[in-house]
């Protein structure tokens, strides 16, 4: 029995590394340019370049003068990886996400084995965290340059933090130490994430003398660890630019709203959540509250990025789901007891585990086919370098397109960087302003910026005036996804009509007029 239940767990590990690699790999292998966003980290990444005595101050994002206050480990990582491959910085961003993706996969099956107290559990649980979306669609993007380094150390940290609390040891302390602070350097909503799990480990594990010092010890050696970045941001900077991308994160009464809806795993076929929905009732009914108490509190505190970092916990309720409430139900109607491991190792079980693994593999394959339409086509490629080129160095656009979502555009974000130009309608790096700049201004502003798409030329002044900006040129992109067919707007007809609008770049997919 124990031979069966090894090779079992061989298979599922098998499993897991070979699609969850598929599903990482292939959308950035089909695409010529990093999936959906990036740009804001591409351009951190040469000012860097640019600036080799040091961290610069602002970044030239967007010519807002961004403090350059975001944790910058992870561009100097692209900066080294760069000199050591050749690749020019567009491929290093295109595709160290995906290494830190792939990495995920064994770390994840460290903690899941350690947390769910046996390996066949842990295979169970990374076997479905491979292939649920929200695991690896947003740290395969350009902007997983940082997420993506974010995701890894945040789970070792888990794991390392578990051991630490459960059996202490100087080992296990420097894992805690070392990969949260790698968190910290990497991804300030991540940071967060980390702060809370660290404090939820000491709860549950470690409440005990011995379990108050070793947090005590893991804080201090954080701060430490972390110093010459906020230390530096402080005295340039003082606490603003951290508050107000802290405030970034969404309305926090809202935390209950996906949880209740079940729509925060990207799934077209609703499997593993529900399967964690069964895990969740099974550790309440038995009065094991942490994985659940994990999973709603990330929400609490971060309700933007929670759907991007609860992966971790959904695949653990939902190997639960499975290993303590499905299976063993299902063994006893095959006659086998409760003996849930014995009842996979025969015909009708693996045709039952083949089943949801086939279910995850279908969902993942489907939301590839959407992360092949968040790529910037070759034809804006092309107007962006003319208007590098061909516009003023200080010029100001204001750049639509039809997708409704400003932070599912590739344009809006690579817009600036790719042409150097400030984009009004770009929402990306506005988290550390202030005023009718910030972040959650533009992005609240930005579908009324949209409904002009459907209106006249007139709707544009307004929308500027409304978030007291000016601008010189408008940058339509007439292509609503990558393959389909350009559409016009009654916004284009009239920018065409129009006597205070002069047509400047024509093509079928991109239209680019100047302001008188």
């Amino acid at each position: 029995m124990e031979n069966r239940k090894r090779t079992l767990t061989g298979l599922l590990l098998f499993w897991a590394f070979l699609f969850g690699a598929f599903v990482r790999v292939l959308p950035v292998w089909q695409a010529s340019f990093p999936l959906n966003d990036g740009g804001l980290f591409y351009t951190m990444i040469a000012d860097l370049q640019r600036a080799r005595s040091g961290l610069p101050a602002v970044t030239t994002y967007n010519q807002l003068s961004i403090p350059f206050a975001y944790p910058p480990l992870a561009f100097y990582l692209a900066d080294f990886i760069q000199t050591l491959t050749r690749l020019s910085l567009i491929e290093v961003v295109r595709w160290l996400p995906v290494l830190f993706s792939l990495l995920t996969l064994p770390a994840f099956f460290l903690l899941a084995r350690s947390l769910l107290g046996d390996a066949l559990k842990g295979a169970l649980a990374t076997a479905l965290y491979s292939l649920l979306p929200r695991s690896y669609e947003w740290i395969i993007m350009g902007g997983g340059v940082t997420r993506a380094p974010a995701a890894l150390f945040l789970i070792l940290m888990a794991w390392g933090a578990y051991r630490l609390f459960r059996d202490g040891g100087w080992l296990n302390l420097l894992i805690t130490i070392v990969c949260g602070a790698l968190v910290v350097l990497m991804h300030p909503e991540r940071a967060l994430h980390a702060i809370v799990l660290g404090v939820l480990f000491c709860l549950y594990f470690g409440r005990s003398l011995a379990g108050l010092r070793r947090a005590v010890g893991v804080a201090g050696g954080v701060l430490l660890l972390t110093a010459p970045w906020w230390v530096t941001g402080l005295m340039r900077f003082g606490w603003t630019p951290f508050y107000m991308a802290f405030q970034s994160g969404g309305g926090h009464w809202l935390f209950w709203s996906p949880l209740l809806l079940l729509n925060f795993t990207d799934e077209q076929i609703a499997v593993t959540v529900l399967l964690a929905v069964i895990g969740v009732i099974a550790c309440l009914m038995r009065r094991k509250t942490f994985l659940p108490a994990w999973l709603v509190l990330a929400f609490l505190v971060d309700p933007r990025s929670a759907p991007h970092v609860v992966p971790v916990q959904v695949a653990l309720l939902a190997a639960l789901g499975l290993s303590d409430v499905i299976f063993p139900a299902l063994a006893r109607l095959a006659g086998q007891g409760e003996d849930w491991a014995a009842f996979l190792t025969m015909k009708k079980g693996l045709w039952v585990l083949g089943y949801v693994l086939l279910l995850t593999l279908v969902n993942a394959i489907l939301n590839i086919q959407d992360l092949n339409q968040l790529v910037l086509t070759e034809d804006d490629r092309t107007a962006l370098n003319w208007v590098a080129s061909q516009t003023p160095a200080g010029s100001h656009f204001l750049t639509l397109g039809w997708q409704d979502n400003a932070m599912l555009s590739p344009l809006l974000e690579w817009f600036p960087a790719l042409t150097g130009r400030n984009n009004l309608s770009t929402i990306q790096g506005r988290e550390w302003l202030t005023g009718k700049e910030h972040f959650v201004a533009r992005l609240n502003a930005y579908p009324a910026l949209y409904a002009c798409l459907y209106q006249n030329a007139g709707c544009l002044d307004r929308w500027a005036a409304q978030v007291g900006d000016t601008y010189d040129y408008v940058y339509l992109d007439l292509v609503p996804s990558p393959g389909q067919a350009p559409q016009e707007s009654a916004l284009s007809a009239s920018l065409r009509q129009s006597g205070q609008y002069t047509l400047v770049y024509d093509t079928s997919t991109v239209l680019i007029f100047a302001r008188h």
